[in-house]
């Protein structure tokens, strides 16, 4: 995320649903943002992570999209009957 002011100026546009990355860890403003997030929106079942390398411990069948970042390279992939996507940047 990178800073409280990110996250103050996005919560002012829109509901958030947000994870910590790397470079929030150990900063204090980040400690209640979760560093994964499940939830559901119209139906699908989705899980948030920063490292696609924490997925499988998180995931089951019913997750259907998995959003994941830190590499900063874009990806849309079907695995199976999970979509995998990672935006690259924002």
């Amino acid at each position: 995320i990178g800073s409280k002011d990110i996250v103050e100026q996005l919560t002012a546009i829109a509901p958030l649903h947000i994870v910590r990355g790397n470079n929030d860890m150990d900063a204090d403003w980040a400690t209640p943002i979760a560093d994964h997030l499940r939830f559901e929106i119209e139906g699908w079942q989705i899980l948030l992570v920063h490292d696609i390398a924490d997925v499988p411990a998180l995931l089951d069948d019913s997750v259907k999209l998995v959003v994941t970042g830190h590499s900063h390279k874009p990806l849309i992939d079907w695995r199976g009957d999970t979509l995998y996507l990672n935006p690259g940047s924002a």
